[in-house]
């Protein structure tokens, strides 16, 4: 695997759209792009006079459906771009052969899905092409790091389009990157505290992975399911109210595309994002999870 990165200020966005350009998609043609994905991938190629063509996800991973994915290629398709919505990997196993016998690059939305497993292996593994979001500090927005085949970064490096990180900030991606094992174990341990906690209530659906597809938690995905007393909107105000750190699902995908996509559309009402990650301290959790059981039991 060959890895680019950029200068301080060069984002996810910039990253895509070096990577369209010089994979010579531009106007006119289409990608195909699960309804949820980054909004700077979605944007860089709109910027660049390419159509997005979103498509529904999986209700239980968020991630690309392969079975809508199949059915939305088209003559205009010049790429699929696949997201790993909170560290779990999507459907690779069936969309990179979808790629190949129609001809059409893919390109990974993997943001900060860092550690993702697919099997036994990791996202951004060559010859696949991912941007990842690596946040350092003094950044805004974060850096992108580029995992390309060798062929690709080479003709990044002739194009001049892929440079070094800064020696500062090469520095503190490396630190990031050493300790980035024990931030994986603390994601799945909160994780699992989380599946063990609110199994019990039948108001939330949880995040689950599947086989070769390991939930990464890198965010907890949480679903309100019928049973649930109110919105995801009142679930949401009730924990910023008590002090803990949620956000909702942003999803690229304009309205008059949510019609025809119920799984996104369902999970941009019902779904909200809890914390997963090694600052989560044991008082946060606990405080969290009792908000929840209040919540559930009315």
């Amino acid at each position: 695997m060959s890895q680019a990165s950029g200068r301080k200020g060069r984002s996810a966005a910039e990253a895509f759209n070096i990577l369209v350009s010089e994979l010579a998609i531009g106007e006119g043609d289409e990608i195909v792009c699960p309804a949820y994905c980054s909004r700077a991938a979605a944007v860089s190629f709109e910027a660049l006079g390419v159509k997005t063509h979103f498509v529904d996800l999986e209700p239980d991973t968020l991630a690309l459906d392969p079975a809508q994915l199949q059915r939305a290629i088209s003559r205009s398709t010049r790429a699929i771009l696949v997201s790993h919505p909170f560290g779990q990997a999507a459907a690779l196993d069936q969309i990179y052969p979808l790629a190949e016998q129609a001809g059409l690059e893919v390109l990974e939305d993997a943001g900060r899905s860092l550690g993702t497993r697919f099997d036994e292996s990791r996202v951004g593994r060559s010859p696949c092409t991912s941007v990842f979001e690596l946040p350092l500090a003094g950044t805004s927005p974060d850096a992108a790091l580029l995992a390309l085949p060798n062929s690709l970064a080479a003709r990044l490096e002739d194009s001049a389009r892929a440079v070094a990180l800064p020696d500062a900030e090469a520095l503190q991606a490396l630190a990031h990157f050493r300790g980035w094992e024990d931030e994986l174990q603390a994601r799945a341990l909160v994780g699992r505290a989380y599946n063990e906690e609110l199994a019990r209530y039948d108001a939330f659906r949880l995040p689950v992975g599947r086989p070769l597809r390991p939930a990464g938690y890198a965010g907890y995905a949480l679903s309100l399911t019928r049973f649930a007393r109110t919105s995801a909107d009142d679930l949401h105000r009730l924990l910023l109210e008590g002090g803990v750190e949620t956000r909702r699902l942003s999803l690229p995908a304009r309205e008059r595309d949510l019609a025809d996509l119920p799984v996104a559309e369902s999970a941009r009402h019902n779904t909200i994002v809890l914390p997963a990650h090694s600052g989560l301290s044991e008082e946060d959790l606990q405080l969290l999870l009792d908000l929840l059981f209040d919540y559930a039991i009315g």
